[in-house]
């Protein structure tokens, strides 16, 4: 399979230091090559004819002089021709022998220069094709570095490359504006207006765009609110199925970001497909967000319930250890006295009959777990009673499978459910899907028949609850226009468009059609180290060993001292940096880079000049940047802090900002610093805990750490510590299965292809999604963990080794279900689908 694709956002180039490999594909002249250059004329001549050809070939453009590419490349020329070195110390060419050089070089490669024509031929073809379904202008500007290429044209500067994808993609939007304009009934047009008509103090557009509730009642049913409002604004999906996903969150995004007195002043062609966008994107997240909540409130209840029977629990063994001194003593009476009259006799003089009753009263009050658990529960009943019939009606849940009993369960409770009513009608009403606890708890039957004589409203209703959630959590029931929550099928490629393309998706994936094929070479990858593991098992068990208990540990290597002489190099450097402020540190990279030159105004009107912006940009990027807020950046930059309010919400977009970082990274990327402190290739993923508002919705108690509520930032950070992606993350969740997502997501001209992780990472599940997707997972694994190896055959035997094999690998399953992992594979390749929410749904389940 070929390596995930990343990409590029830097205009072609070639590094100041190369690698071997590099260098052999730059500097190696072919016979044909070789030929050309040695026609005629002098050897500096000759010299130059071959730099020019091979930096065409390699940069796709000419505007260079010999001093400015890498010396390691014009020594290897002057090599290859067998001239002297002094021909590499050639910095510059005069005008007039340069164009001749590069007229004969255009004859022989038939690489056209750049012209009028080129443009438009470039121009038409973004905008028929990649402008059509793509908003990322990075994604347009490296399709159109591509297709210089194939049609073999020499690259234009690269703000005039840039300048054409922003120009094909403006047409592109303006033309798809005006086909979703005429498609669009003159009621929905209307719908679309009174979105921006003010109603009071704010617009419905306001009230969508509003922050989601907190984790309450309240909460909860304030977002079903706003979820039947939008069943007043009508989506025409229909229309919405002409644009991509992707086009679709692109257009989106200028609402998310601009007030409705700014959408106003759109024209209105623009308006109707930027508010139809976002309806159908807010509409998914609102529905996201009703079940978060759904999922949130239950797991609190749950878990208040469980601290009540843990609170209960350590009551009663409190009270159990006041009586044990009484237990014991009588214990001990009856073992020493073996007449009766004196036995009773000391039973009676031990405690008075009143102890004795307060005594029996103590002890019998008791009762499990289990039951304190689910009465706490019961209590909380009338809390979800708030919002819970409107959530049935509200919430359009469907189910995944052939199992449809807890959809047929809530419109049984629509149906049959009263406020003043503590029973259920019993004829008719679904069961199956409720647990043995709450089977129990709710559901009362016949002693001779078995037969269903009466339900109870409230422990069905909760056994209907926590049905709900754990089958949004596994996807056996999900949520119709939702998005995270809603099938899984609708997140993957089109089933007949995969199935149909078929051939062409696994030549695209580098996969065979056979999985045999596939897996083949992976058994003897499996069996040999296995054998060679249980042969050697003798000399290497003091390392790797296999315990008493059939599962394999191995010893952690002693760790390693910093020299002596590392340390002194660290303390002379040190002397040598001098201190100087973040904003010097980022004008200073802007003047290098041009990195503040991709945040632009997402509106497409600018109302300042260039001066104010990047002042403006240097204190928000400051502000956000260092996490010290508008107010403080106020103080040390002089910039006002609403000013700041303002560059964020329409400057500093979240694909402005991934470029930005990009451009960095490969600008790092091309220093010989970064050459010399490691390869980028290789990347680190962990979390750090961030304290957040108490009602936040992602807001979540961690089990290693106290100080109140908090959230998870999953960062991926390369070799040459520079952070590339983050990712909140609830407490509570797999760090694992989010590993992935920055590799494809992120839009830098590295190839990272290993992961390095703690224990965190390890998840069998995911190393087998990262092994499809050629991405090399180097987790940490304690030594104390109960570790299981796997044999290829069922027929292989192993002498030593054979209490930790757990199993044979079933390839069976693998020719079975490889139809489908090349679909879900080809979606993710796509970009239809997140790594996380497949892996997600592989966890739950």
């Amino acid at each position: 399979m070929k390596p995930v694709e990343i990409i590029r956002t830097v205009y072609p180039r070639l590094p100041e230091i190369l690698d071997e490999e590099t260098l052999a594909s730059v500097a190696t002249l072919e016979s044909k090559e070789r030929e050309f250059i040695t026609r005629e004329g002098s050897p500096r001549h000759q010299y130059l004819k071959a730099i020019y050809l091979k930096g065409l070939n390699y940069l796709r453009h000419t505007r260079f002089n010999p001093g400015k590419l890498p010396r390691q490349m014009r020594i290897r020329l002057t090599e290859e021709l067998g001239f002297f070195k002094d021909l590499a110390n050639t910095r510059s060419v005069d005008s007039g022998e340069k164009s001749r050089i590069i007229s004969e070089i255009r004859e022989f490669t038939g690489i056209s220069p750049y012209n009028r024509s080129i443009r438009t031929q470039v121009e038409t073809w973004i905008q028929q094709g990649i402008a059509c379904r793509e908003g990322d202008i990075l994604a347009i500007i490296n399709a159109s570095i591509e297709y210089f290429r194939i049609i073999e044209s020499e690259l234009p500067p690269f703000q005039v490359v840039c300048s054409i994808a922003e120009g094909a993609l403006a047409k592109a939007d303006r033309q798809l504006q005006k086909e979703f304009a005429a498609c669009l009934d003159p009621k929905d047009v209307e719908k679309l207006n009174e979105l921006l008509q003010q109603k009071g103090q704010q617009t419905p557009l306001d009230f969508f765009k509003q922050d989601i509730a907190s984790p309450s009642p309240k909460g909860i049913l304030f977002e079903l609110e706003r979820i039947k409002e939008f069943a007043k604004f009508p989506i025409p999906a229909s229309v919405l199925q002409k644009l991509s996903r992707r086009k679709i969150e692109y257009f989106s995004r200028f609402a998310e970001r601009c007030h409705a007195s700014e959408i106003r002043q759109f024209e209105t062609e623009q308006k109707k497909i930027i508010m139809t966008c976002y309806l159908y994107t807010r509409q998914t997240q609102l529905l996201d967000s009703a079940a978060d909540l759904f999922i949130r409130i239950w797991e609190k209840t749950c878990a208040s319930a469980g601290l009540h029977a843990d609170t209960y629990r350590q009551a009663r063994a409190t009270v159990q250890e006041d009586h044990w001194k009484v237990l014991q003593d009588l214990l001990t009476y009856i073992c020493n006295y073996e007449s009766d009259h004196e036995l009773v006799k000391k039973i009676r003089n031990y405690r008075t009959p009143e102890q004795y009753r307060e005594i029996l009263e103590s002890v019998g009050k008791g009762i499990s777990w289990k039951e304190c658990f689910h009465r706490k529960l019961g209590n909380h009943y009338g809390a979800l009673r708030r919002f819970l019939p409107e959530w049935y009606k509200v919430m359009p849940m469907i189910s995944t499978t052939s199992d449809d009993s807890v959809l047929r369960a809530i419109r049984f409770i629509i149906e049959n459910a009263t406020s003043n009513a503590s029973k259920l009608p019993a004829k008719g009403i679904p069961t199956d899907f409720l647990s043995p606890e709450w089977k129990r708890r709710s559901i009362v039957t016949h002693a001779w028949d078995r037969r269903i004589a009466s339900v109870l409203k409230a422990p069905y209703e909760l056994g209907v609850a926590d049905a709900i959630v754990r089958s949004l959590k596994n996807g056996t029931m999900s949520i119709k226009n939702a998005g995270r929550y809603s099938p899984m099928i609708n997140h993957l490629i089109p089933k007949k468009e995969f199935f149909s393309n078929y051939s062409e998706y696994l030549e695209e994936l580098e996969c065979p059609q056979n999985p045999f094929e596939y897996y083949a070479p992976l058994k003897e990858k499996l069996s040999d180290p296995l054998s060679l593991f249980d042969r050697e098992y003798k000399q290497i068990h003091k390392k790797f060993r296999v315990n008493r208990n059939g599962t394999l540990s191995y010893c952690r290597p002693p760790s390693q001292k910093i020299p002596i002489s590392v340390e002194k190099t660290r303390s002379v450097l040190h002397s040598y940096i001098t201190p100087v402020t973040i904003l010097d540190v980022l004008l200073d990279c802007h003047r290098l880079t041009g990195f503040l030159n991709v945040f632009r105004p997402i509106t497409g009107r600018q109302n300042m000049n260039d001066h104010e912006r990047i002042l403006g940009l240097l204190a928000t990027l400051y502000a956000y940047g260092c996490n010290c807020g508008p107010t403080q950046a106020e103080q040390a930059t002089g910039f006002r802090k609403q000013a700041i309010h303002y560059i964020r919400r329409h400057y500093t977009g979240t694909g402005q900002l991934t470029e930005a970082a990009s451009i960095l990274v490969d600008a790092y990327a091309s220093t010989n610093v970064a050459r010399i402190l490691g390869d980028p290739g290789i990347f680190m993923t962990d979390s750090m805990r961030f304290p957040t508002l108490k009602n936040s919705l992602t807001a979540r108690h961690h089990f290693r750490y106290g100080g109140g509520k908090s959230i998870l930032l999953y960062q991926h950070v390369t070799s040459n510590c520079i952070c590339f992606f983050t990712k909140a993350l609830l407490c509570s969740v797999s760090e694992a299965i989010h590993m992935l997502d920055g590799i494809l997501k992120h839009r830098s001209g590295l190839e990272p292809t290993i992961n390095i992780c703690d224990n965190a990472g390890k998840s069998d599940r995911v190393f087998g999604l990262a092994y499809l997707l050629n991405i090399e997972i180097w987790a940490r694994i304690r030594s104390k963990q109960n570790l299981k190896l796997w044999k290829a055959s069922k027929k292989d035997s192993y002498e030593n080794i054979s209490p930790a094999v757990a199993g044979s690998v079933r390839w069976d399953y693998i020719d079975k279900s490889w139809p489908d992992m090349m679909w879900v594979l080809g979606s993710i390749m796509k970009g239809t689908v997140d790594p996380s929410l497949i892996a997600q749904r592989f966890v739950d389940q």
